[in-house]
């Protein structure tokens, strides 16, 4: 299998020279401070939220995309216990944001708690005009 390894000149003593917070990965796509690079004048704004439901629905978008970084750091570098121990803490923190979206709002995904408990419920909550 033929791959180049981006991450092997940004190791110090086998951990991760610079992870973003997942606010700053999350809005330019790329978790890694050191292999960022801007494009042109690009800057990313800052979303405002109208309700609750956005809010935490965007904090699991942003969870869900530090979790997959982090998966694809660990496939070529398996050993880093530091980009393990953070995948840890943020695919947990990921599971409680889901946990609690779904339990204030609907289920978000076919493998759902939920759907253990009452199948169609989620229909109730499809947007006007969507046909079945």
């Amino acid at each position: 299998m033929n791959h180049f390894n981006y991450f092997k000149n940004y190791k110090n003593n086998n951990t991760l020279v610079s992870l973003a917070t997942p606010t700053t990965g999350f809005k330019r796509g790329n978790m890694f401070n050191n292999l960022y690079k801007p494009y042109r004048n690009y800057s990313v704004s800052d979303l405002t939220f109208k309700t609750d439901k956005e809010r935490l629905m965007y904090e699991i978008q942003m969870h869900s995309f530090v979790v997959n970084d982090l998966v694809l750091y660990l496939d070529v570098n398996p050993t880093d216990q530091e980009a393990l121990r953070s995948f840890k803490e943020y695919n947990q923190k990921y599971n409680l944001l889901v946990n609690e979206f779904e339990r204030k709002y609907h289920p978000l995904c076919i493998n759902s708690e939920q759907f253990n408990q009452n199948y169609f419920e989620w229909v109730n909550n499809w947007p006007k005009g969507v046909m079945m």
